[in-house]
């Protein structure tokens, strides 16, 4: 099925609604992008010495439409699963993010968002592609998911534990190097003809050593 807009273009209403609720548990979220030659670079490092804590990761996805009135499609793709695996043993949280909308008019609101776990359940022997189907459920709006392998609807309390669970905590220059190593590794990795499209880059956020309050 066509995607409507692009992982780039979503990423702008997810970044947003992100932060406002992690700023529920947290002093403060900071989100980023990391390009080697900017954020990566000696300047950067100089610049942002003082930064100190932990680092989740999300990756936006798209939508999908489909002949079916208000129901949309999205995949998570291997490469974030796999991801999300190095990255948890160098201490890096990550998530996928869906705006559940079918048109880039919705997103001018507060857009129907999912926050959706990477971890596979437990024995599965292959990693692959988990494709999914979301429908708002009337009146309240909420959004029902079907997907081909199981896929946990995250709530912020949720993405907040998985960060102080698996997340461990990094100076600005740490956090760069960390990220650069679940890079080279998942290059390593690579045999599709799209990584060398540069694969995909999630988007981050820099949070503080601690929460406000517990959950």
């Amino acid at each position: 099925m066509p995607s409507i807009f692009s992982e780039r273009t979503a990423e702008y209403a997810i970044v947003p609604t992100l932060q406002r609720q992690l700023l529920s548990y947290y002093a403060w979220a900071i989100p980023f992008y990391v390009w080697a030659s900017r954020e990566g670079s000696a300047a950067a490092k100089e610049a942002n010495g003082e930064l100190y804590g932990r680092v989740l990761a999300v990756f936006a996805r798209r939508v999908k439409t489909t002949s079916k009135p208000h129901v949309m499609e999205g995949k998570i793709n291997v490469e974030l699963i796999e991801y999300h695996y190095l990255a948890r043993q160098i201490g890096i949280h990550s998530i996928a993010a869906y705006a559940a909308v079918r048109s880039l008019h919705h997103l001018h609101q507060e857009p129907a968002m999912l926050w959706l776990s990477l971890t596979q359940p437990t024995g599965a022997a292959v990693l692959e592609d988990v494709r999914f189907r979301a429908e708002p459920v009337p009146p309240e709006g909420e959004v029902s998911l079907q997907s081909t392998s199981p896929i946990d609807i995250l709530h912020i309390s949720d993405i907040v534990r998985g960060i102080e669970q698996h997340g461990r905590l990094f100076s600005y220059v740490a956090a760069m190097e960390a990220i650069a190593e679940i890079r080279a590794s998942q290059q390593s990795r690579r045999t599709h003809f799209l990584d060398f499209l540069g694969g995909y880059k999630p988007v981050y956020f820099f949070l503080p050593p601690i929460t406000m309050f517990a959950d």
